[in-house]
């Protein structure tokens, strides 16, 4: 059964509604016209099946990974960002698991300005330890 959608609580949840919102953050652009000035942002999916036992139900294990590659020669990071031991359908799962779940190979890329990446990871208020 589908969740009741409910609002973004964790740094990595506001990071994914930023991006699927293309929240602006206050800048005049989220993608910069010089291709320099970019950054490829992609976000993936990692499901862990859960051990099923004859009598209990062990939930898979969820993993969001950010990857984040510069449109110009420039050292590309990927990191894990959160994890999510429980159903999907529980109204306290995460809402990127929702975001990611259905898309081909639980993955979605954008580009975003390297101001834009810079000012959410390090200035904007919501996101105390991304």
């Amino acid at each position: 059964p589908p969740k009741p959608p409910h609002q973004p609580t964790t740094p990595a949840e506001a990071f994914v509604a930023a991006l699927d919102k293309r929240q602006t953050l206050g800048l005049d652009e989220v993608m910069h016209s010089d291709k320099f000035y970019n950054v490829w942002v992609e976000m993936w999916l990692f499901e862990i099946k859960g051990k099923d036992e004859p009598v209990f139900h062990n939930p898979p294990t969820y993993e969001l990974y950010l990857h984040l590659e510069p449109l110009r020669p420039m050292r590309r990071l990927t990191v894990k960002i959160d994890t999510w031991e429980g159903d999907s359908y529980l109204s306290d799962a995460p809402t990127w698991i929702t975001w990611l779940k259905d898309e081909p190979c639980q993955r979605r890329a954008t580009i975003r300005s390297i101001v834009w990446v810079w000012t959410y990871a390090f200035k904007h208020p919501s996101v105390p330890a991304l």
